[in-house]
């Protein structure tokens, strides 16, 4: 089963609720490379699975649906948190990632059709990950590119950082969606 738009929202609404991540590309024990969601937690199964249900069924009767989907659900230690994930169940499309290479951020993957801006189809990627969006005059760039980095534990930009820099001739996201991937760049 894949998730529609609609059911991706209201799970990531009850994991904002539930002080949880979703991990849209987890790959959980004997599944040979094949990925799927779950949500990171410190809470315990139980718990967790008793206020998930709780949470989606306030939503009403599409809560109540994908709460049936739900079931199944499978859960690993991962240290201090535990990922209760469901093997059966794929995030819509392919999971947004990115590397950095050669002073270059390279995302890769294919945003949903739905997406009106780069903001929106990066947005689970960059809630997942350490990647933030920057301000150019927060490090005092001279450029409206957009432009993704790190930040330190206190919130401040670091000096990692990399822009878009082919906004004025290109639209991103329908860069994205023709190739599949846009680069941005370390031009500091």
């Amino acid at each position: 089963m894949k998730l529609t738009q609609e059911q991706r929202e209201m799970l990531q609404n009850a994991a904002d609720n539930l002080d949880a991540q979703i991990r849209e590309d987890y790959s959980g024990r004997g599944a040979f490379g094949k990925t799927c969601f779950g949500f990171v937690t410190d809470k315990s199964g139980f718990n967790f699975g008793l206020a998930l249900a709780r949470e989606l069924v306030e939503n009403g009767s599409d809560g109540e649906n994908l709460l049936e989907e739900l079931t199944g659900a499978q859960s690993d230690s991962m240290g201090r948190n535990y990922i209760y994930y469901f093997p059966k169940i794929q995030w819509e499309g392919p999971a947004m990632t990115y590397k950095v290479e050669d002073k270059k951020l390279i995302i890769t993957g294919t945003p949903d059709d739905d997406c009106e801006s780069l903001e929106e189809a990066l947005e689970t990627m960059i809630s997942n990950s350490e990647l933030d969006w920057i301000a150019p005059d927060e490090c005092k760039d001279l450029t409206d590119a957009p432009i993704l980095g790190f930040r330190d534990q206190d919130g401040e930009a670091t000096g990692e950082r990399w822009a878009y820099m082919d906004y004025q001739a290109k639209d991103p996201l329908e860069e994205l969606r023709e190739k599949g991937e846009i680069v941005f760049v370390a031009p500091w």
